[in-house]
């Protein structure tokens, strides 16, 4: 398995193999967020990614889906990570600089989040055969 993340202007791109492409968070608006950090699973091979946007989501690579969107944090989230064994989900919420010098204010939240991690949030999905 090969995975390369490719950063634009509007968009970033997480691909796998050459039928599958990851394109950056977006909102109900249609408007993109970057996505700041993609961290892998070490058991089961499914990833998350954490984004400007103040999201989570863990996703399945091989069936295409997301397997838990978290709800919205009081920031962007800058950095994310799984512990040896994938029981446990780390995620810092803190300024990502997307917005520029002026918005890097002290009021700006600087967290870190703790998840136990389920097999039924992280596992991947069974693809059905054609």
């Amino acid at each position: 398995m090969q995975f390369f993340i490719h950063t634009c202007t509007e968009r970033d791109y997480l691909y796998y193999s050459k039928n599958f492409s990851f394109k950056c968070h977006r909102d109900d608006a249609k408007n993109v967020y970057a996505v700041n950090d993609i961290s892998f699973h070490p058991v089961h091979g499914t990833f998350s990614t954490a984004g400007a946007d103040g999201t989570v989501s863990f996703w399945d690579k091989d069936s295409k889906q997301r397997l838990k969107p978290f709800p919205k944090t009081s920031g962007q989230i800058s950095s994310t990570a799984f512990n040896r064994n994938g029981s446990i989900f780390a995620y810092a919420v803190s300024y990502d600089w997307s917005k520029g010098y002026k918005q890097a204010l002290p009021t700006n939240p600087i967290k870190i989040y703790l998840h136990a991690v389920r097999d039924e949030e992280i596992k991947p999905r069974t693809t059905k055969k054609r």
